[in-house]
């Protein structure tokens, strides 16, 4: 249940860890991450201050030509593309958009299951310092998307036995979704 990455903090070594999904090159430490150690969305005292980030920013860089990248997560039925740190649309916003339309009457075709589309900042929260920003922005990767899987809160990050083959049809569903009309818009 813990969602932070596990380095006790120098400034308070009662506090460990930092919400990995604002620890990222991309606006980070602004609005909407804290500078708390004891924060669940607390940044890190620097961008890939954590070795996991680290690790994971260096794996991706690795590769050339990187035309999609999602980050998959749970939960609250949400699939989402840049912007995290401002509500300013990203420039194939409306591309994105219509990509994470038919990703989502995909996923509900099989079970019913709703998600929710949109950039970040405006469906959710402002979320600066996030994975997918970075790779769009400082990589140039046209197609990002953050995942975030069942359910909406009755059962949170414990999903029971029994939904995860049903979750993980309608993903691929939606996956398969994601792909056509990313190649029907030229971007692979």
């Amino acid at each position: 249940m813990w969602r932070k990455t596990r380095k006790p903090s120098p400034k308070n070594k009662r506090c460990i860890g930092v919400d990995a999904n604002r620890n990222f090159d991309s606006h980070h430490g602004e609005v909407g991450a804290s500078t708390d150690p004891c924060s669940e969305t607390y940044a890190g005292p620097s961008p890939f201050s954590e070795p996991e980030t680290l690790a994971l920013s260096k794996f991706i860089k690795s590769f050339d030509n990187i035309k999609l990248y999602l980050s998959f997560h749970s939960y609250s039925q949400l699939f989402l593309f840049p912007y995290g740190y401002t509500k300013q649309h990203a420039k194939n916003h409306k591309d994105l958009n219509q990509i994470g339309q038919k990703t989502k009457q995909a996923i509900a075709k099989r079970y019913g299951t709703q998600y929710k589309v949109g950039n970040i900042a405006e469906a959710i929260y402002i979320a600066p310092g996030g994975s997918i920003d970075w790779v769009y922005d400082s990589l140039n990767v046209p197609i990002t998307y953050f995942f975030e899987f069942r359910d909406t809160g009755r059962y949170g990050f414990v999903l029971p036995a029994n939904q995860i083959i049903p979750n993980s049809l309608e993903v691929i569903d939606g996956l398969k979704a994601m792909i056509k009309e990313a190649k029907s818009l030229k971007y692979v």
